[in-house]
């Protein structure tokens, strides 16, 4: 008998995945996948397998990424495996999300539950609207200038500030 975690025993993350559900692994994958989706509604769901909240949301998650797919991908990470990224994100609490659209940037981001599903179905609806000439060609999409846009100067080779003092400062709480 399997004694472990709730997340052992049952891989929900994998589940069910509409098919424009990406699992990204490190801020190069997230920089790829936000310049590869200029054209459409990009939605960053930060989970942890633990996460209750993040269990109860995943199916609606699945049901919604089938809703939009064409118009929205979901880029899924794992707040345990990409710890250091998220901190660079500004993620505090799970499940998270940050929702990024053409050459707006990050347009909303906020923590999400099933209570708060009608409130992301409403930015969903919104931010899925076409709005002609708002996104970068993928040719004309620089890795290490959109990184800047997305959150600041990030050394993309390490998943970390460029100026890690800097960044540590307005991480952690003030004395």
């Amino acid at each position: 008998m399997n004694m472990g975690r709730i997340d052992a025993k049952n891989e929900w993350w994998l589940k069910d995945a509409s098919p424009n559900m990406i699992d990204i692994n490190g801020t190069p994958e997230l920089l790829e996948a936000l310049c590869n989706n200029q054209d459409k509604l990009v939605v960053v769901d930060v989970y942890a397998k633990w996460c209750g909240a993040c269990r109860a949301l995943y199916p609606k998650l699945c049901k919604m990424g089938r809703q939009f797919d064409g118009k929205m991908v979901l880029l899924k990470v794992n707040f345990d495996e990409n710890k250091d990224m998220c901190k660079t994100l500004g993620v505090k609490v799970l499940p998270y999300m940050i929702m990024y659209k053409g050459n707006k940037g990050r347009v909303e981001e906020f923590s999400v539950s099933i209570s708060k599903i009608k409130m992301l179905r409403e930015k969903l609806d919104i931010y899925t609207t076409d709005i002609p000439g708002e996104g970068y060609s993928k040719d004309e999409c620089n890795l290490e200038e959109f990184g800047d846009s997305v959150w600041g100067d990030v050394d993309v080779e390490n998943d970390a500030p460029k100026d890690a003092e800097g960044a540590q400062e307005t991480l952690l709480p003030k004395d």
